[in-house]
């Protein structure tokens, strides 16, 4: 396992972020979609003997995806699976679901983000220090995974998912989703 840990640190080191080069049409958030995660991913790779696949499986509820790293060595490493929950049980909500999971599952994985492009908003307003502290602390994935859950249940799992220390960090955008989506939904 030491040659496989070894090159993993390596490109977590070159590793750059993700480009974001796609458009949610719901919410009109830019993120960087599965194709600018794999080129993150294999430029931190190059040269390295490194490589990855993913298995997937899926039940009538979830997918779930598990990333395996593999090395030129024959040594591999399993990351814990990620099950996401399939929104819609159509041919695009399965391909949703594997999409999502595959593309988080690989950023946690090689410790990849997707770039952050505010526009500008961070230099032109001038929040709190308080507010400051925890803005800088906050992941914009994180932040994006929130505000593109379209399911209550969508964001359970994510929720649930986090540290007790995001879900601190993150109790605002979580709150805001939760109202969000429960208004949505008819009673």
């Amino acid at each position: 396992m030491q040659d496989l840990i070894k090159a993993l640190i390596t490109a977590r080191q070159r590793s750059e972020n993700a480009k974001k080069n796609a458009t949610n049409p719901h919410f009109k958030n830019r993120y960087a979609d599965l194709a600018a995660v794999i080129d993150a991913v294999n430029s931190a790779c190059e040269g390295l003997g490194l490589a990855f696949v993913q298995d997937c499986h899926s039940d009538s509820d979830n997918i779930t995806v598990v990333t395996r790293i593999l090395h030129e060595s024959g040594q591999v490493m399993d990351l814990a699976p990620l099950t996401m929950p399939i929104a819609q049980k159509t041919p695009q909500g399965y391909g949703s679901a594997l999409t999502y999971g595959r593309r988080y599952s690989l950023q946690t994985a090689f410790g990849i983000a997707a770039e952050l492009d505010d526009d500008g908003n961070a230099a032109s307003h001038r929040p709190a220090t308080k507010q400051l502290l925890s803005l800088a602390d906050k992941n914009p994935d994180v932040i994006d995974a929130i505000k593109n859950c379209v399911e209550y249940e969508e964001l359970v799992l994510l929720y649930n998912g986090l540290s007790a220390e995001s879900r601190t960090l993150y109790m605002e955008e979580v709150g805001a989703k939760k109202k969000q989506l429960k208004a949505r939904t008819p009673q």
